[in-house]
């Protein structure tokens, strides 16, 4: 859940804002002294110059020298523990997936008598009341919810079985650990609730003709425009995703072996501090959200499973630590393979960015960067760098199969 709150990217920054890298973040109390200090808007390193053929440093950079950091350890043919089921798309998941296409094509009737059952898709309008009094954020009217969703678990097993159209109270307890809005946590409270009509979708059969809507809709060549056509591509995307989610695992394996293979030595404090920022910035901007509905910061962290201010910062300052060691780890295995990244490499990766943020081309996006315009072609630098090491790690790390333990019970 922690990861869901903080996505520190090790190659893909956010471009636009690599300028702000204020020194401000945690220490662990090993830090060394820059080789150069030219100023500390954001970190460089001497590889790059060399990989970049840079004659100068960057002006309102801090320049380290990458070996000051760390001692390479063997990074291949290293041990890789991973989950072999993850790459296998189950027939299950195929029919999954293919329902979730058909709903979307379905017509959807609204039943307005009965009763309802687990899993039914509803409207209803409801109001908690704590002591008689309806506290905030515990009415609202012709909502939509699928009973087996996220209302907490009395309110959403008091669902099942009401007849549609009935008005009911229905006595419940928020959990001891509530943390949305902590003051309701342990309480005794009642909704009163009525099921306006529960939603039924129609899934159509799959035909020749709903194969080339699909298709068409989905910018597909005719060759995926009939029944057999679109399962076979279905099924090639699922297992697509599947592998790709078995070499993200493997690699993750792998490089964690790498890392304890390598011996670190102290930090470079900007580039630890840019990164431990940012975590904070990104987790303030999705706070935004949730303190514009009354939520304190304390209850926010709570959502995502951080116990404490301190559990927060502790969970940023060890993701900031594996950010840097693990550019150190690139850089270094970089420099040992003798990886160059060509002009041709470096704008491919770049025009993803130009892209993305809708510019004309590179140019106009690197006019716009003004003084952070260095710091993102280094970064696109690293990204090529990162993936062709990914790629030398992956490809000669020995897999062992270890199964999960949902893996083992089934």
């Amino acid at each position: 859940m922690k990861k869901r709150l903080i996505s520190l990217l090790l190659v893909v920054c956010m471009v636009l804002s690599l300028a702000a890298c204020k020194k401000s973040g945690k220490d662990d109390g090993t830090t060394k002294e820059a080789s150069t200090i030219t100023g500390e808007s954001f970190a460089t390193y001497d590889y790059f110059n060399k990989l970049m053929g840079r004659t100068e440093n960057v002006s309102g950079s801090t320049l380290y020298k990458y070996a000051d950091f760390i001692t390479l350890g063997e990074y291949k043919g290293v041990d890789a523990k991973v989950d072999f089921s993850i790459k296998v798309v189950k027939d299950e998941d195929f029919e999954s997936s293919l329902k979730s296409i058909l709903e979307k094509y379905g017509e959807t009737n609204q039943i307005t008598s009965g009763t309802t059952k687990d899993g039914d898709k509803i409207n209803l309008d409801f109001s908690g009341l704590l002591d008689g009094v309806a506290f905030d954020n515990g009415t609202a009217t012709d909502y939509t919810y699928t009973i087996g969703g996220s209302f907490i678990e009395d309110l959403d097993r008091g669902l099942i079985g009401l007849t549609v159209g009935k008005e009911y109270s229905i006595p419940c307890k928020f959990p001891d650990d509530y943390s949305t809005d902590a003051s309701l946590a342990g309480k005794d409270v009642v909704f009163n609730v009525k099921v306006n009509y529960i939603e039924e979708t129609i899934i159509p059969e799959l035909t020749d003709e709903l194969a080339k809507k699909i298709a068409e809709d989905n910018s597909l060549t005719d060759e995926f425009a009939t029944v057999e056509g679109l399962k076979t591509y279905l099924k090639k995307s699922l297992e697509d995703s599947a592998l790709a989610s078995f070499k993200e695992a493997k690699f993750n394996a792998a490089w964690e072996n790498v890392l304890a293979n390598c011996k670190f030595d102290g930090k470079p404090q900007v580039d630890y501090d840019s990164a431990y920022n940012s975590m904070v910035a990104n987790a303030k901007n999705t706070y935004a959200s949730y303190e514009s509905l009354g939520i304190e910061w304390e209850s926010f962290l709570k959502m995502y499973s951080f116990e404490s201010q301190e559990d927060f910062e502790k969970y940023c300052a060890d993701s900031a630590l594996n950010y840097v060691q693990t550019k150190l780890a690139m850089m270094a295995i970089a420099d040992k393979e003798g990886l160059t990244v060509s002009e041709e490499e470096y704008k491919e990766c770049s025009q993803y960015y130009v892209d993305y943020y809708k510019y004309d081309n590179l140019d106009a996006l690197l006019a716009d960067l003004g003084e952070s315009k260095d710091a993102f072609i280094e970064e696109r630098y690293y990204e090529v760098i990162y993936e062709k090491v990914y790629n030398i790690v992956l490809d000669s790390c020995k897999e062992i199969d270890t199964p999960s333990e949902t893996e083992k019970t089934e």
